[in-house]
């Protein structure tokens, strides 16, 4: 799953040179660097934008605001649009980090989740982000960023990803927001037809104690919104007794794509043995 974003780790690597130079530390400053900057954008703050932006910031692309005075200027009147209108306004957010970085260079790249309101409806949109920093008199700067849309089947494989460490941790909200009201499991071990109600509770009723739920051989398939995943899943860990668990699955999700957003509706899985 680690290889999703190949490309751009490649930019990374490229970009920022040697990469045992930025310990868990620096990449945790500099993811809360990023979440700092993007609640900055939401409220409008033009003086916390003002130390964001490198004075020489330039864009990658040829459309959107070409230097910092005009990306600061656009975002203090898009707040000043949410506040006038909150019941349209757009939440970001962003997951999924890639961070590399040396004593003055950093590149950190994400997925950005927009969620708007429209026709009383709310929508979803995803994009990958690459944003350029480098460190000036002691603090990070932005010096240059760019977006695109992130296509289907690597929000798919982000999916399968979420899904694991939800399984992992038992998080049973997280399948409550992600799998269709009719969504249907077929059991491993004695093929029983499961409801989303019988998985959640299977998920909050769990006495597995997993220490880790990978993937492997994945590939995804999307026609219009409609999409298949396949591949295996390796787990392992100890059960309610504490005995040994360590098997492999192999595994067929299907999503239904609903006002922007990826949702699970169906997935089978056969022991592998």
């Amino acid at each position: 799953m680690r290889s999703i974003f190949a490309a751009a780790l490649l930019l990374v690597i490229s970009t920022t040179g040697a990469l045992g130079q930025c310990s868990e530390t620096d990449r945790k400053a500099l993811e809360a660097f990023d979440h700092g900057w993007t609640e900055a954008n939401a409220r409008g703050d033009r003086v916390y934008l003002e130390n964001v932006y490198a004075d020489d910031y330039t864009r990658t692309s040829f459309t959107g605001p070409a230097n910092k005075n005009e990306i600061i200027e656009a975002a203090v009147k898009s707040a000043a649009r949410d506040k006038a209108n909150p019941q349209n306004a757009a939440k970001v957010t962003a997951d999924h980090f890639i961070i590399a970085c040396t004593a003055s260079t950093a590149t950190i790249t994400h997925r950005s989740v927009v969620t708007t309101m429209e026709n009383g409806r709310q929508q979803t949109f995803y994009s990958r982000g690459v944003h350029f920093l480098e460190k000036r008199g002691g603090r990070w700067q932005v010096v240059s960023l760019a977006n695109h849309p992130l296509d289907d089947s690597t929000n798919l494989l982000l999916i399968d990803e979420e899904w694991n460490e939800a399984g992992r941790t038992r998080d049973a909200s997280w399948f409550e927001r992600n799998l269709t009201d009719d969504f249907t499991f077929v059991n491993a071990q004695n093929g029983a037809l499961q409801t989303k109600a019988d998985w959640l509770a299977g998920i909050k009723n769990s006495t597995l104690n997993l220490d880790s739920i990978e993937s492997s051989e994945l590939k995804t398939r999307v026609e219009s919104d409609l999409g298949l995943l396949t591949g295996v899943v390796h787990v392992k860990g100890h059960d309610g007794q504490g005995q040994s668990i360590n098997y492999n699955l192999r595994f067929t999700m299907t999503f239904v794509k609903r006002d922007g957003r990826w949702l699970a509706s169906a997935a089978h899985v056969t022991r592998i043995q």
